[in-house]
């Protein structure tokens, strides 16, 4: 009887130049104990990931993008009881989660750490919107970046990520959208916020790189609630004067609080992203769930 795969890499069909993916998968098929499986859809990296479980694979490795990686963690997380665990092979554009966690962003220098490395636990974010539920390792975000970061060259999403709309620049903010929402921190009562953007971050960085949340850890059970507030065009620049200089947490059109859980009550639609992923819109909840995940972390976490 055919013994089951040690590891499971699990790979985005798009992900990666030709050239690049050739030569990593050559390598990755050379190892023993190592399937490859060229996954062409979300729900396909979900079967395989169950399978993995059920089979008995200690290791499952994301080799992709951001999407990629969200979709295994979303059903990793769901195995609670599971002994397999994670390791991120970044091939995307934006890698968020691999910044975190310190790997290497050149695949070469990352495969040997993904099935090589230890792994520890990280929380993970229980997000339910609507009738939607999904676990998420690095971030949430609903607001104006999704909106404004189509009219933007690459240069710029690239330099700004998610503050693209902070660049002070007239035709974007004249059409700034702001947004009501009620928010209950750990079963509070609610406030108000008029705001921009909001962040619900277990991971340091979105956008690619991006610091939204420089505060956040991984691993400390907290959530980090960061919203940015309407404000004139005068204290928006400033905001961006304040990003630029990394102290924008202090902001005052920043609102920064550490939880366990938060409720948001949009007063009218607002959309909730993870990952590039929509997940939905209307009243979300999001509950962090301590340790549920356990994932191969890399060599430069210390410089995260």
């Amino acid at each position: 009887m055919k013994q089951p795969p040690k590891i499971v890499v699990i790979w985005n069909s798009g992900a990666g130049s030709t050239e690049q993916s050739e030569h990593l998968q050559q390598r990755i098929r050379a190892v023993d104990g190592v399937e490859l499986v060229i996954s062409e859809s979300r729900e396909a990296a979900l079967q395989t990931v169950r399978d993995a479980v059920a089979n008995g694979t200690g290791r499952i490795v994301a080799a992709g993008g951001d999407g990629t990686v969200g979709a295994v963690v979303d059903a990793l997380a769901d195995c609670a009881t599971s002994a397999t665990d994670l390791a991120v092979l970044p091939l995307g554009t934006g890698n968020d989660l691999a910044r975190s966690l310190g790997m290497p962003l050149d695949p070469e220098q990352a495969l040997d750490i993904c099935l090589q490395g230890e792994s520890t636990p990280i929380d993970v974010i229980r997000a339910s919107i609507g009738t939607t539920q999904r676990n998420v390792a690095n971030m949430v975000t609903a607001g104006n970046s999704g909106r404004h970061a189509q009219v933007l060259t690459d240069e710029q999403k690239q330099a700004w990520g998610p503050f693209v709309y902070l660049r002070g620049v007239l035709d974007v903010l004249q059409d700034l959208q702001v947004f009501d929402i009620d928010c209950s921190f750990d079963g509070g009562a609610p406030e108000r916020f008029k705001m921009l953007n909001v962040f619900l971050a277990n991971g340091r960085t979105s956008g690619g790189g991006v610091a939204v949340a420089p505060a956040a850890d991984l691993d400390d059970g907290f959530l980090d609630f960061v919203l940015i507030e309407d404000g004139t065009p005068l204290e928006l620049a400033t905001l961006t004067a304040d990003f630029l200089l990394t102290s924008f947490l202090e902001n005052d059109l920043v609102t920064w609080r550490r939880c366990r859980s938060v409720q948001i009550d949009p007063v009218q639609s607002l959309p909730f992203s993870a990952d590039g992923d929509v997940l939905g819109e209307g009243s979300a909840r999001f509950e962090m769930r301590p340790g549920v995940l356990r994932v191969v972390r890399g060599p430069a976490l210390a410089a995260v």
